[in-house]
């Protein structure tokens, strides 16, 4: 398990936290966030979508729930109306209407699903419709989304972006 830590004074059970955990129930508090030794940061949230999320999909904040305040945050599977809202990469699996740990914020643990080519600096943004990163822009253009994530390393065609490269800022960092 890794060592994690918290900004500020140390809460009791939070020395315990396993990211790829799939809680039926809060077992923290929904919006805690926890930082790695590389100072990565990751949040506890719900699993709103109507299907369970696997390790290294890209979710969006859901703006269906009238529940999303900084310490209820709910996230579903990217759509139409979400693209814009990338809230972070699931660490393990999370079973619909379960809690578990986003990363928001920092060099990517999971491996990224993408949804074709990628050049190496490009910015990534949800792909919509499905829990995979396509190319927002490639290097030299402005995004067209806020919260975004940037590639470090190039596919030829849609596949795996690996730990280490893809940088990680969500709207929730």
């Amino acid at each position: 398990m890794a060592t994690l830590k918290f900004r500020g004074s140390d809460p009791i059970g939070f020395d315990n936290v396993n990211l790829t955990g799939n809680d039926v129930s809060a077992l923290f508090k929904v919006g805690s966030r926890v930082y790695d030794i590389y100072d990565n940061c990751y949040m506890y949230v719900k699993n709103a979508h109507t299907a369970a999320l696997a390790a290294g999909n890209a979710v969006t904040v859901n703006l269906a729930s009238a529940n999303n305040t900084e310490s209820a945050i709910e996230v579903i599977g990217p759509t139409t109306a979400t693209l814009n809202l990338f809230a972070g990469i699931a660490m393990g699996a999370i079973t619909a209407a379960y809690y578990g740990w986003i990363q928001v914020e920092g060099w990517n643990k999971e491996t990224i699903a993408t949804a074709g080519a990628v050049v190496a600096g490009s910015s990534l943004k949800c792909a919509n419709g499905v829990f995979t990163m396509a190319t927002d822009q490639v290097i030299g253009t402005e995004s067209t989304y806020q919260a975004t994530a940037i590639s470090t390393a190039a596919l030829a065609g849609a596949g795996n972006l690996t730990a280490g490269q893809v940088y990680i800022k969500s709207i929730l960092a």
